[in-house]
């Protein structure tokens, strides 16, 4: 984690050595009794051609939503 804003955001460094400087950015909202999560994929210079885009965000689904949604018993 490289940044955060309490109940609101989260921003993490990149996962990927050859782009350090990418970061996963991670927004919280209130939505009812609950809470939204939204993350976003933030690149630097110079931007990732097509499939490499793709497999970093293949990668980063697997991470946020399968692998985070088991630690919840889903």
């Amino acid at each position: 984690m490289v940044d955060s804003e309490r109940a609101k955001s989260v921003t993490w460094s990149s996962l990927w050595p050859n782009r350090p400087l990418d970061r996963i950015r991670f927004d919280i909202e209130p939505d009812g009794q609950g809470s939204r999560l939204t993350w976003s994929l933030e690149v630097n210079e110079p931007e990732p051609d097509t499939d490499n885009f793709e497999q970093m965000r293949h990668r980063l689904n697997y991470l946020i939503n399968g692998e985070m949604r088991l630690s919840f018993g889903r």
